[in-house]
């Protein structure tokens, strides 16, 4: 009975374990004068990674990645334990980029072959979604080749006294989608 009770215990531990919201590891970099934000994320990690930058007017830039399904969903009885197939194969997230004034997100799906993961590509990017406060986005395009993803848009703030050009950026390197944003 104690052996069931432990078991059952670390099986709930692992599933509760399994979806869960990080931090991005890699370091953020930002070009101030470019109004751009870099980060890296390890599309090795579950659940939701994010990271979040406050810029020198104290508005908080977020770039974040979320694990939405994998070609494979579940867990697999191997033997005496239990394998997960995830990381490889094909899985799908959502990538955003989020301001006080602005949120832009989309889709996209990324094959990581288990043989080798420095052919992962991109094989997919779809659903494109915006958002905007006193402003407006026009002439919005997402395109995307097997190694890069970019939702992209012409912005017009106050009626047209202000705009520029804004985008969502994703880059594929292995098992990193390195994300870009400018705001």
């Amino acid at each position: 009975m104690k052996k069931r009770l432990i078991r059952l215990l670390v099986f709930l531990i692992s599933i509760l374990g399994f979806y869960n919201i990080s931090e991005a590891k890699a370091s953020v970099l930002v070009n101030e004068e470019k109004n751009e934000i870099e980060i890296s994320f390890d599309l090795f990690e579950n659940g939701v990674q994010s990271e979040t930058y406050i810029d020198d007017d104290g508005n908080e830039i977020t770039l974040m990645i979320e694990l939405i399904q994998r070609e494979e969903d579940g867990i697999t009885p191997r033997g005496n334990g239990w394998s997960y197939l995830f990381p490889y194969g094909k899985s799908s997230y959502k990538v955003s980029h989020i301001r006080p004034n602005l949120g832009m997100s989309y889709y996209v799906d990324v094959n990581i072959p288990k043989s080798n993961i420095n052919n992962s590509k991109i094989t997919n990017a779809y659903d494109a979604n915006h958002w905007s406060i006193l402003g407006s986005l026009s002439d919005t395009s997402l395109t995307f080749t097997s190694k890069e993803s970019l939702f992209s848009a012409s912005a017009s703030w106050l009626g047209g006294w202000g705009g520029s050009n804004v985008w969502l950026k994703g880059t594929l390197s292995g098992n990193e989608l390195k994300m870009t944003a400018r705001y």
